[in-house]
């Protein structure tokens, strides 16, 4: 498929765009106009639309570049992904705002599951298309943040959730689904970025990879702050988020933005 065949709006418009949708979000959690049961409503909602945002630019890169390239592929997987964040999104707004009920463990987290799977495949292809650009010394440093990041994941979240005699063990098990799956995309992100200057995969791939280290944070800090007991709805950690949903979109408009056909046979030669 030919680029003329989608008009995509200017660069400078989608980034106002974006920063935009942030900072409207940004001053609702700090203004917090209606209370805390607006707040929950307003987080819940937006979540949805940002990942749908991101969701919409991802299909319409990967039907741009098709799925026969290396780069096509990891569009796929991510676009995937991130279509099951917003469909869990969905269903967890059905639950607590709609139903007012409690949304966990729901048919959301199950998911959910599928955003981990589909963005692990996604990253884990790249690393394997990107492995000969691995160098020691990288590797070591990576591995040596991954692991001090996943001891105290281990100590201070992972212990507490196998600890709490009150969970059964579904609970336990899909609490420490969340924590796992982000460790394990860090863990594929961090060996990712020490390939990005040989551009094997476009120029978003920054992007999405600054993207998915967001919301692996925010899900970390959540996961911490709430089995220490200090979460509070509303919270600004949020924000990693929504901010990481927008970025994810945009990475997919560089992709829509750049994308020829020659430039896909020149990335997957240079993923080989």
């Amino acid at each position: 498929m030919e680029r003329g065949v989608l008009k995509l709006p200017r660069e400078p418009y989608v980034v106002f765009s974006l920063i935009t949708l942030f900072m409207l979000a940004f001053a609702f959690y700090i203004l917090r106009p209606g209370g805390l049961g607006a707040l929950t409503a307003f987080g819940n909602g937006v979540y949805v639309l940002f990942a749908v945002i991101a969701a919409i630019f991802g299909f319409a890169a990967v039907r741009l570049s098709g799925t026969k390239s290396s780069q096509g592929k990891l569009l796929l997987f991510l676009a995937l992904a991130v279509a099951a964040d917003a469909v869990a999104g969905l269903v967890w707004f059905w639950y607590e705002i709609v139903r007012g009920v409690e949304p966990f463990p729901s048919f959301a987290d199950a998911i959910w599951i599928l955003y981990y799977v589909f963005a692990i495949i996604g990253f884990g292809y790249a690393l394997l298309r990107v492995r000969k650009f691995l160098r020691t010394p990288l590797l070591i440093i990576s591995f040596a943040v991954w692991g001090v990041i996943t001891a105290f994941v281990l100590h201070s979240t992972l212990a507490r959730i196998f600890a709490d005699e009150s969970y059964s063990a579904l609970e336990k098990l899909l609490s420490a689904m969340y924590p796992a799956g982000d460790l394990s995309l860090l863990l594929l992100i961090f060996l990712l970025f020490t390939t990005l200057r040989r551009g094997a995969f476009g120029t978003s791939l920054a992007a999405f990879l600054l993207a998915f280290t967001l919301t692996a944070v925010g899900d970390l800090i959540f996961s911490y702050q709430s089995w220490t007991g200090v979460y509070e709805t509303g919270s600004m950690i949020d924000l990693f988020w929504l901010a990481g949903q927008l970025l994810i979109a945009y990475g997919f408009f560089l992709q829509l933005k750049t994308f020829t056909p020659s430039k896909a046979v020149q990335a997957t030669d240079t993923a080989r």
